[in-house]
């Protein structure tokens, strides 16, 4: 009786090079015109909508493996692109915020409102709220790590003896006269303070 040995299968790369050119494009215009590298994005995100048969991570994958890198634009942008297309089409003063604010604005409406939702509030003032009225909701609702033993609060004097020390760590050479003269004049109203016992 003869036992065949089980063989290790490659994992299957996915290529998509309608992606990666377009990703291409979009690295090199770093340093470019503005128009250009809107140009860049835009034509990265209609190639987004051709590949949609691929998942997000699948895509994500494809750009990285191209192994080249934007100034402006992460894979991780790839599935707000849609997003960031509808937003420049609507308001006018969002196509005026600097690209990077755009990007970050439009992943940050896809992440917390969804996809599709942020593009029907009717200005960018009120997505902008929506978007900062969620993100505090979520952060509120997270659970404190039990881990994570709850910081004491410091009293004031604790708090000015820490200032206190750093002022004298200071060296003396590194900081102008003038700073440092400035710099014993703190030091000596702090001593005072700690001395007096402020929390008293």
């Amino acid at each position: 009786m003869t036992t065949s040995k089980k063989t290790k299968t490659a994992p299957v790369k996915i290529t998509a090079p309608k992606i990666s050119t377009a990703w291409n494009k979009v690295c090199a215009t770093s340093g470019k015109a503005e128009t250009e590298i809107i140009a860049a994005i835009e034509n990265l995100s209609a190639v987004l909508v051709l590949e949609s048969g691929l998942s997000v991570a699948d895509m994500k994958k494809v750009i990285k493996d191209t192994g080249k890198e934007s100034s402006f634009i992460k894979a991780s942008h790839v599935p707000a692109l849609q997003t960031w297309s509808k937003l420049r089409a609507l308001h006018a003063d969002f196509k005026a915020l600097p690209i990077a604010k755009q990007l970050s604005t439009a992943m940050a409406s896809y992440d917390l409102l969804g996809s599709g939702k942020g593009e029907q509030i009717k200005t960018l003032e009120a997505l902008t709220k929506e978007i900062a009225t969620v993100r505090k909701a979520k952060q509120s609702a997270k659970p404190a790590d039990p881990a994570k033993p709850a910081k004491a609060k410091k009293t004031v004097r604790e708090t000015l003896e820490d200032i206190l020390k750093f002022a004298n760590s200071l060296d003396a050479e590194s900081i102008g006269e003038a700073d440092f003269d400035l710099l014993l004049e703190i030091a000596g109203v702090l001593e005072q303070k700690t001395m007096a016992g402020v929390d008293a």
